[in-house]
């Protein structure tokens, strides 16, 4: 799904699902950008899928209670580059 999506589609689909997220916490747009740090304007930008900060954005995932779904979107992985010659340099 996402992977055929262009950019602007899928800030689009993310600023659905906070404001979604915000709504079922029965929040405003006022009392999620004060408890984030941020403003009302940037809280409405983000809904309505425009380019924020990746801080700012942090600031609202957390505020929502949804920093836990980062892991999803930049798993942990142990890599073991032993044996792989030409990656020492990167070590």
């Amino acid at each position: 799904m996402w992977t055929e999506m262009s950019n602007s589609a899928i800030l689009s689909k993310i600023g659905s699902r906070i404001k979604e997220a915000r709504v079922r916490k029965n929040r405003t747009q006022a009392e999620l950008a004060t408890a984030a740090g941020v403003t009302p304007l940037t809280v409405a930008n983000i809904e309505n899928g425009k380019s924020v900060s990746t801080l700012t954005f942090i600031r609202v995932l957390r505020e929502l209670g949804m920093l836990e779904n980062l892991e999803q979107l930049v798993p942990f992985y142990k890599w073991n580059f032993k044996g792989f010659q030409g990656y020492q340099g990167l070590l």
